[in-house]
């Protein structure tokens, strides 16, 4: 038909390029593409008076359809290409001008215009040329991301310019930092240290870099700020003064949050009147306290311990966990109260049974009524069973 031009041929793939409304509706025809939108006259006069579609087919079926005038491109089941397609595609579409042109260069315009970071720099090598990169780095919003794209296509001055505008922008910084990593020159070092933000990741990626000087106010402006401290604290732990971990600790602590694990970061260099503060606050907040009776054990004061293991078995969160390593502290009544909230619950009994050898015999034949993990509980528990509960395990286990 006079609207439709066959572009490119091979053995598997045939592009035909459709300018009028007929050539796309006797296209869709003979392809029975009944899944796409364009095989209706009003949608198809819509798409071709903004400019040509692109029918792409895979050994004489349709398999995507094009339409770079809009950015759009489908597959076979009128579901927007997947990365898999386009690189499936790239080489092909690449030799082709009518449409590469259209493709990546429209493309980056537009996103050049609309300050945003083209997703088509990861999954196609465009050519950019350095003044496009020059005003993306201008207009474009995300530059981390524009960073991640196109890091390798920019001159050391592009660069040096989007790395101080992103720390000035302020975000993504996170990304950038874990991107550029030890490329960070030492002015664009002070630069993200006066900026402030996500500063445990700014030493986690520059601290071979870092000058003596540098390295300090960092980590005192971040103790400052109180952000990411948990993870400041493992970077640079061996890094900073005992002020500095005294006054870090202090803050994580009274932050109040996570105190359970934060502990572990913590325990060799907490004093013992922040360990009890911690302790304390973390028996109040009640979440994680088997982790940190088994971390903490030894700096918990007589109460503390009594408190926690009380808050703990209240709370019922990994009973197993709890029963393995407080079972010497327990009382009588905590440890049956312990046993019944567990096999109440359900949850791990294979590894509460691991200790069922220190079970009374109540607590075993409740555990053989509730029929969970017996082959866990008669393995550990087999030097206690009576002769009543053995016959039965053992009958059970057979059913089983």
């Amino acid at each position: 038909m006079p609207g439709e031009e066959r572009i490119y041929n091979d053995d598997i793939y045939s592009i035909y390029k459709v300018n009028d409304v007929d050539s796309c509706l006797a296209m869709c025809y003979k392809l029975n593409a009944t899944g796409w939108c364009v095989q209706t006259r009003e949608e198809a006069e819509r798409f071709v008076k903004r400019g040509p579609l692109y029918f792409i087919l895979k050994n004489g079926l349709k398999y995507v359809l094009a339409h770079p005038a809009s950015h759009q491109a489908w597959d076979d089941t009128n579901t927007r290409l997947n990365r898999n397609i386009r690189r499936e595609l790239k080489d092909i579409l690449s030799k082709i001008d009518d449409i590469w042109s259209l493709v990546s260069q429209e493309l980056v315009e537009d996103n050049i215009k609309n300050k945003t970071v083209p997703q088509w720099f990861m999954d196609h090598n465009v050519e950019l040329t350095e003044y496009q990169i020059s005003r993306l780095i201008e207009n474009a919003k995300q530059l981390y991301i524009l960073y991640m794209h196109i890091h390798d296509k920019m001159t050391p001055e592009q660069s040096n310019a989007l790395i101080l505008k992103a720390i000035d922008i302020g975000e993504g910084l996170n990304y950038l930092y874990r991107t550029v990593k030890d490329k960070l020159t030492s002015e664009q070092i002070d630069k993200a240290i006066e900026k402030g933000k996500w500063l445990d990741y700014l030493y986690r990626y520059t601290k071979d870099k870092l000058t003596p000087e540098q390295r300090n106010t960092l980590i005192s402006k971040a103790i400052e700020k109180g952000d990411g401290l948990k993870h400041l604290y493992q970077y640079a732990k061996d890094a900073m003064t005992i002020e500095q971990t005294n006054v870090l600790i202090s803050k994580l602590i009274s932050a109040g949050k996570d105190l359970s694990y934060i502990y572990t970061y913590v325990e060799d260099k907490i004093t013992t009147e922040q360990a009890n503060d911690l302790i304390s606050k973390a028996i109040e907040k009640g979440a994680g306290l088997h982790y940190l009776y088994r971390t903490a054990r030894e700096k918990c004061t007589p109460e503390q311990t009594s408190a926690l293991i009380a808050k703990a078995i209240e709370k019922g969160e990994r009973l197993d966990y709890l029963y393995r390593f407080s079972r010497d502290k327990l009382t009588p009544d905590q440890a049956d109260t312990l046993i019944s909230k567990a096999l109440d619950s359900g949850e791990l009994l294979g590894f509460l049974y691991e200790c069922a050898d220190t079970f009374t015999s109540k607590q075993i034949s409740k555990a053989i009524d509730r029929g969970v993990a017996l082959d866990s509980l008669y393995k550990h528990a087999k030097n206690k069973l009576t002769l009543e509960q053995k016959e039965l395990l053992d009958k059970k286990l057979n059913i089983i």
